[in-house]
């Protein structure tokens, strides 16, 4: 009889790691972008960051020493974490609003709120979703960062179910709750008139199905 390669499992996983660790790496170095506010976005990465090659997969953006802006952790390979400190918060006049969520028993972190911002220079919007690409999340604060001398007009919250609510003229740097259970039920949404978003119509299409029948089996 004749034996094969591998006489045991241990054996053929011995050869498999020796092989992966046989073959070449290719370690990148993480990149920014600015949003110009122009609908383009601008390679900053020389100017925010020294930049060191990684085998990054994962991260998220969070306000880990709550000053006020959001730093970023990332998550690396065969190596420890990186956290990057961001500094804007260290400029007074760089201000911001951040909201915490309480939702129902089913949606506890309000996952899919909307929220508007609106301010005199214009409005900010943002969905509530912790998922921060793999593997990665984040604490469920909704953070909004404002330029100097910004003044804020409201802040709209709208909620997956539809109830809402609206903080009028809100303080900036500080931290706001909205809790699910004191927002009201909308009125400015066709869901809350009783309205279905899909109605059945006769097809516009004359067209029907005329395939030829035929045996599957020959």
């Amino acid at each position: 009889q004749q034996r094969t390669r591998f006489t045991t499992q241990e054996t053929a996983d011995s050869l498999y790691l020796a092989l992966l660790d046989q073959m070449p790496g290719v370690s990148l170095p993480n990149t920014f972008f600015k949003n110009s506010g122009t609908l383009n976005f601008v390679n900053v990465t020389e100017q925010w960051y020294t930049t060191e090659d990684t085998y990054s997969n994962g991260a998220i953006y969070e306000d880990l020493d709550n000053d006020g802006d959001l730093d970023i952790a990332v998550n690396c390979v065969n190596r420890e974490a990186l956290i990057l400190e961001n500094t804007a918060g260290d400029d007074p006049e760089n201000t911001f609003l951040q909201v915490r969520l309480t939702g129902p028993r089913q949606n506890p972190r309000g996952r899919g709120v909307k929220l508007w911002l609106h301010t005199d220079r214009g409005t900010q919007y943002l969905e509530q979703f912790n998922e921060r690409g793999y593997m990665s999340s984040n604490s469920g604060v909704v953070h909004f960062g404002l330029p100097p001398g910004t003044n804020v007009d409201s802040l709209v919250i709208f909620w997956p179910d539809h109830k809402s609510e609206t903080i009028a003229n809100p303080s900036v740097n500080q931290h706001l709750d909205s809790d699910w259970s004191t927002a009201t039920q909308s009125k400015s949404s066709a869901f809350s008139h009783g309205k279905e978003p899909f109605i059945t119509i006769d097809s516009a299409f004359r067209w029907t199905d005329s395939d030829p029948t035929y045996p599957d089996h020959k």
